[in-house]
């Protein structure tokens, strides 16, 4: 209760309009339906693996997109990220066979007390009937990817920081198909670096809220 009380709280009016019928998905319904009408999943064909993302992000061409991005990362948008879970549920029940997935991984964030992408996972989990594994942990010398260039990510990725929680062994967990969920892809480093981590390379999705492609980083 006093989570969503905290996105009424600190998000009384639409983020495009400023109306104050603003809906669960931070937006009024009227702004809702001219930007994300038929929102829904996008399979990212770019990708070096099989990657779903919701929106499309390019940092300084949609101020809406922008501060929807900073409203989600934090955990004042607790029932935002329900609607959304809800969203990705049903349009990724549309395009893959869901039986074959074993459970629902959370990307690490780059803090310890990130929990955008728990949250996306841990309501995807409620909505697709999935057992959501909190399991993943960067160590204290990783820095966010964000503050990184290109080079650097990549020299990142030669040294997996990426860490399991010990009650798992890598045999258990190899085994599975996973979906791995994280509220921004960037490069994707993080995400093959968890790949790496848990041995579940080939058989495995990536899900985000959001997509920024590599040629629009700065």
């Amino acid at each position: 209760m006093l989570q969503n009380l905290k996105q009424s709280f600190y998000t009384p009016l639409c983020l495009n309009c400023g109306s104050f019928f603003v809906c669960d998905h931070l937006l009024c319904e009227t702004c809702f339906l001219a930007f994300f009408k038929n929102l829904s999943l996008t399979d990212n064909r770019h990708a070096e693996f099989k990657h779903f993302f919701l929106i499309d992000w390019t940092p300084g061409e949609s101020d809406l997109i922008s501060e929807m991005v900073y409203r989600l990362k934090s955990d004042r948008s607790v029932k935002a990220w329900r609607y959304y879970a809800e969203v990705v549920a049903h349009s990724l029940a549309d395009q893959e066979d869901l039986e074959v997935f074993d459970a629902i991984v959370s990307l690490p964030g780059s803090r310890a007390d990130s929990v955008h992408a728990w949250l996306f996972a841990k309501n995807l989990s409620k909505a697709l009937g999935l057992p959501v594994l909190n399991i993943l942990t960067k160590s204290a010398l990783d820095r966010a990817q964000k503050s990184k260039s290109a080079a650097e990510r990549k020299s990142a990725s030669l040294e997996n920081t990426i860490q399991v929680d010990e009650q798992f062994t890598r045999a258990e967990l190899s085994n599975l198909k996973l979906i791995y969920v994280d509220d921004i892809m960037t490069t994707g480093e993080t995400f093959k670096r968890c790949q790496q981590a848990l041995g579940a390379v080939e058989k495995s999705i990536l899900i985000t809220m959001f997509y920024r492609p590599r040629a629009r980083q700065t």
